[in-house]
């Protein structure tokens, strides 16, 4: 906490230092309910036979943060609003990941053999910072425009495991064995850096609220590291993804003075996707398959990442006039 601390008072004082004209400041304190997955899929097969498997993790949390917003006003230029924010969770989601396994022979049916679910802990850094420029303003009107960089790390530890998996090795047998293993088995990290761009109208009077929609431009990295079978997981590459909100301001005084406390109800979306190549490499012997796979690496497997983020915020805020 003490670096989010610093990056908010790093930009506050330096626009307020540099700037040689009026800058109003608002400030946030506030908690979003976090709901939403990210799935990876990996498909793997050559002329025979195709190995196909998901794994979907939760994000559902409760996120604390700070954000705010800083009015520069220049001469002969749009108002120019910067806004960083910063979220960090304090709980781990309610919901279980779920991992998923099939097999194809050839061009049948896709057989499912393996199902598991798991207790997750995890830790969510959501950062932005974020310029608004207004291009049209009529009255209390404003439509503006977006453009910014958005940061997200997500790491996630996934323990113990509870389902069955069916054996598809002893000659076309299907033996299905039911297990619960306590141990961590999964770690995974995600990240996601976003360039922002879109448009957003903001209503002030006689209720204030706001509406945002944004495309977003992703580099996204994961690691899978499968700790129960030694097995490392890599991908990166492109993406895009698409971002809306929604909010509206509640004045606790009077609208017209200099400073101003309020409530704020939002809500946000977001939708990520990439299809990337996973190069994944063993560290030391996969215990569940016969012989020794330490050192054997495979590159170029299909490996589709697809976020759904949503989230409800209540923030508490004050204005600072000039």
């Amino acid at each position: 906490m003490k670096h989010l601390f610093l990056f908010f008072l790093l930009i506050i004082t330096s626009v307020m230092v540099y700037s040689q004209n009026p800058v109003s400041i608002t400030l946030e304190a506030g908690a979003k309910s976090y709901f939403g997955h990210t799935t990876y899929d990996m498909n793997e097969r050559d002329v025979n036979i195709g190995i196909f498997s998901q794994l979907k993790f939760p994000l559902s949390s409760i996120m604390p943060g700070l954000s705010a917003e800083i009015l520069l006003t220049l001469p002969s230029m749009p108002e120019i609003y910067i806004k960083p924010s910063c979220y960090i969770n304090v709980t781990n989601p309610y919901l279980p990941m779920i991992d998923k396994d099939w097999v194809q022979f050839g061009y049948y049916p896709k057989l499912m053999f393996s199902y598991t679910e798991s207790r997750e802990e995890m830790f969510f850094l959501l950062a932005e910072l974020l310029f608004s420029s207004n291009l049209l303003k009529k009255d209390y009107d404003f439509l503006f425009f977006n453009a910014g960089y958005r940061f997200e790390y997500i790491n996630q530890h996934a323990i113990g495991f509870k389902g069955w998996q069916t054996d598809i090795r002893d000659g076309g047998t299907y033996d299905t064995g039911f297990f619960d293993v306590p141990d961590e088995g999964i770690i995974y990290d995600i990240y996601y850096h976003s360039l922002i761009l879109g448009l957003g109208l903001k209503y002030k009077k006689p209720v204030s609220w706001n509406i945002d929609a944004n495309y977003m431009l992703l580099w996204i990295a994961d690691i899978d590291d499968h700790v129960l079978r030694n097995k490392l997981s890599e991908a990166s590459g492109i993406g895009h993804g698409f971002d809306s909100s929604v909010g509206v301001k509640l004045y606790l005084g009077g609208k017209n003075s200099k400073s101003n406390p309020y409530i704020k109800l939002a809500g946000n979306f977001k939708f990520m996707a990439a299809d990337l190549e996973q190069t994944q490499t063993y560290y030391g012997d996969d215990l569940g398959f016969p012989g020794d796979q330490t050192g054997e690496v495979s590159e170029k497997i299909d490996h589709q990442i697809t976020s759904l983020q949503y989230d409800l915020a209540i923030v508490f805020g004050f204005e600072i006039g000039n």
